[in-house]
C-alpha cells in the first residue's frame, strides 16, 4: 500500500471529513489555529521527558499493511502488556470519539508491530486532570479500519463531503475560511 494516512486524520475525520478533503485532494495549507499550536507545544515537552521504566514517548510507527502512521504520545510496557496514550489538551467533560478513535487506531499500529494484542489504552486530558482508561474493542478496530477505508474513497474518487451538522465546530477550525468558500 503507497498511501498513508495517520492516526490523526482518524480523529479528524471523526470530527469534520471536509478537514480530510481539504488536505489531502485540495492539498490545502493553512495557518495552525491557537489550539494547534498550544498542542504542538505541549507534545513537544511530552518529547523531551525520558523514556525507561517501562515508559516510551513519541513512539512513531508506520504499517504498510494498514496504510497507517502515527506517532503514539507514549505507551507503557509491563509484564507484556503494551497500554497507549493518548495526551490532548483543553477540558473534557467527556472522552471526544475522535481521540478515542486515534487512540485505536494507535493500538492497531502497535499491534501490528509488535504482535500483540492491545487491549486497553488511556486519554490524557491535563488540563482538566483526567485520565481515562479506555477498552480497545475488536468493534472500535474495524471501525477505525472502516474510517480509513472511506479516507481512501474520498480522496480517490476526490468526492466533497458535506460540511458538519454541528456549525459550532467551524468556529476554531483551521480550514473555515476555505470551507466557506465551496
Amino acid at each position: 500500500m503507497s498511501v498513508f494516512f495517520t492516526a490523526g486524520d482518524v480523529r479528524q475525520y471523526a470530527y469534520c471529513k471536509r478537514i480530510i478533503y481539504f488536505r489531502y485532494v485540495l492539498r490545502a495549507r493553512v495557518k495552525p489555529t491557537v489550539k494547534m499550536e498550544r498542542g504542538r507545544e505541549e507534545h513537544l515537552k511530552l518529547e523531551l521527558r525520558r523514556s525507561g521504566g517501562g515508559r516510551y514517548f513519541s513512539l512513531y510507527l508506520l504499517s504498510e499493511r494498514l496504510g497507517l502512521a502515527g506517532v503514539v504520545d507514549y505507551l507503557s510496557y509491563e509484564d507484556g502488556e503494551v497500554v497507549p496514550f493518548e495526551v490532548k489538551f483543553g477540558r473534557w467533560e467527556r472522552t471526544y470519539s475522535g481521540h478515542y478513535l486515534q487512540l485505536v487506531a494507535h493500538a492497531l499500529l502497535l499491534e501490528d508491530h509488535f504482535g500483540v494484542e492491545v487491549k486497553r489504552g488511556v486519554v490524557e486530558y491535563p488540563d482538566g486532570g483526567v485520565s481515562r482508561m479506555m477498552k480497545i474493542t475488536e468493534k472500535a478496530k474495524l471501525r477505525v479500519m472502516e474510517i480509513l477505508s472511506r479516507i481512501r474513497k474520498m480522496v480517490s474518487e476526490e468526492e466533497v463531503p458535506p460540511p458538519t451538522r454541528n456549525a459550532a465546530k467551524c468556529e476554531g477550525c483551521e480550514m473555515r475560511l476555505i470551507c466557506r468558500r465551496c
